[in-house]
């Protein structure tokens, strides 16, 4: 093993090894994918080939995708103090442009950053929006303007080196700013209670799209590493629930709509009713046991 990674080792088959890296901090591949092989999944693949109905799905599912949006939004404006001006947001990994979207109809001034041209040709003509297409790289020597906010949601456990997108990030926020992160919670408590009780394979473990696994604890411990305050953490309704109940969707698409169907439904009869205080009440309750699909964090830029 190489000593510049090293830790226990959570899974491994023939072919795939997830360390739970003690240089890092959080759980990853290893060796790592090349970056030409990164790069080829996610400028030419991705919503081409490997998740093809990806952006379809959000169409279909928008008064719920924009129910996600919304309490994001509230967590924000919490924290955050907006004067006459439009606050700027940065989306790195903007996808089909449904976040920013939602942050412009608030009236806010959007900008997103997105290598695949599928994604980027839906933003623009669909929502009107302004996405610069490439890596943040590129797009860091073109624009040095400072945001209010900075959204990275689903990225970071598919990068190299979340760590070099994290310190880019900072350096694009205005002093105090704010960072908006979402991943996957992987090897919580209710996955490895479905696999002994199911006797099902660790279905979440996706290389080489996905590199990195984080939980509450390590997510939260690699932002202060980067000079980043946690102002609030929350999560997404646990998907394992449903597997512990019986209803297995692992590689069973019909099943797994059907759950996903259960909890639009729930969580929108909330919105329907004005009571998104107390699922966000509930859901901000299980990130204290690591339970949820998803970590929630916003961070705030250290001055």
């Amino acid at each position: 093993m190489d000593q510049e990674h090293d830790g226990k080792i959570l899974f491994q088959d023939n072919n795939v090894t997830i360390l739970d890296c003690e240089k890092c901090g959080f759980a990853h591949m290893f060796p790592f994918p090349s970056l030409e092989e990164v790069n080829e999944i996610y400028q030419k693949h991705y919503y081409e080939s490997l998740k093809p109905q990806y952006i379809e799905k959000d169409l279909e599912d928008l008064e719920w995708v924009e129910l996600n949006y919304e309490r994001k939004y509230r967590l924000l404006m919490k924290h955050l103090k907006v004067g006459s001006r439009s606050p700027r947001i940065l989306d790195i990994g903007s996808s089909g442009g449904f976040f920013l979207h939602y942050f412009m109809k608030k009236g806010w001034d959007c900008l997103g950053i997105e290598p695949s041209p599928k994604a980027v040709s839906f933003a623009r003509e669909r929502f009107g929006l302004n996405v610069f297409q490439g890596s943040l790289e590129d797009f860091q020597q073109e624009h040095s303007d400072p945001f209010d906010l900075i959204n990275i949601c689903f990225v970071l456990e598919h990068c190299l080196s979340p760590q070099m997108i994290l310190h880019k990030a900072y350096q694009l926020l205005k002093p105090r700013g704010f960072l908006l992160l979402e991943v996957p919670n992987d090897f919580n408590p209710l996955q490895e209670l479905a696999t002994r009780s199911l006797g099902i394979a660790r279905w979440w473990i996706a290389p080489p799209q996905h590199i990195n696994y984080f939980t509450f604890q390590s997510f939260s411990l690699l932002l202060e590493s980067m000079r980043f305050s946690v102002r609030e953490r929350t999560t997404t309704w646990p998907m394992e629930i449903f597997l512990i109940m019986g209803l297995n969707y692992v590689g069973n698409d019909q099943i797994g709509q059907q759950c996903h169907s259960l909890r639009k439904t729930m969580e929108l009869n909330f919105l329907k009713n004005n009571q998104l205080n107390m699922i966000e009440s509930f859901y901000q309750t299980l990130t204290k046991i690591n339970w949820g699909r998803t970590i929630i964090i916003l961070g705030q830029k250290q001055s």
